[in-house]
């Protein structure tokens, strides 16, 4: 896939096009978090349904939801599983599937709520964490320069929680 193209011709830079593709790979195609300016701020695809924080620009609502429902999530769909290499490799260990996975400010973070594992990944690192049976429903991240301790969690039970809560996974 070709993803200088993919961004020129939805008129995104080709950093952001491929950071979306690594995150829609690591959910198989069916969502994905983002926080970037040129797509409106802090937004998600799910499926289809498309949000941005820009509320009411339209025009680029749009825009963001043809380059994932047109582009990206299509193609993913089509690619065969091998074909994922931007996925951690403790990720693949885990099992299939993230429940959520999501990229904020260059930190990606999955979730798997079979194991109650959460994995982040910032600067070339991944570190598995043990979410002591919380299941995990939501994420947002700090404004700044992010280390993973500024990301924060929600729970089925409506908590907030951190990194810091977590037990860190031996591997």
């Amino acid at each position: 896939m070709n993803t200088k193209t993919i961004a020129e011709k939805h008129g995104f830079s080709e950093s952001i096009v491929d950071d979306l593709l690594a995150g829609l790979r690591r959910t198989h195609g069916k969502q994905v978090q983002f926080f970037a300016e040129e797509l409106g701020g802090m937004g998600q695809w799910a499926g289809g349904m498309t949000q941005i924080g820009r509320m009411g620009d339209a025009e680029l609502k749009a825009r963001v939801a043809a380059l994932f429902c047109a582009e990206l999530a299509q193609a993913v769909t089509q690619e065969p599983e091998a074909q994922t290499p931007s996925e951690p490799q403790t990720a693949k260990a885990e099992s299939h599937g993230a429940s959520s996975a999501g990229l904020q400010n260059g930190v990606r973070y999955a979730y798997y709520a079979g194991t109650h594992h959460l994995q982040i990944e910032q600067n070339g690192e991944t570190k598995t964490y043990d979410t002591k049976g919380h299941a995990i429903t939501g994420v947002a991240q700090g404004q700044g320069t992010g280390e993973p301790q500024t990301l924060r969690f929600t729970t089925t039970g409506g908590d907030t929680v951190g990194v810091e809560d977590f037990e860190p996974v031996a591997g």
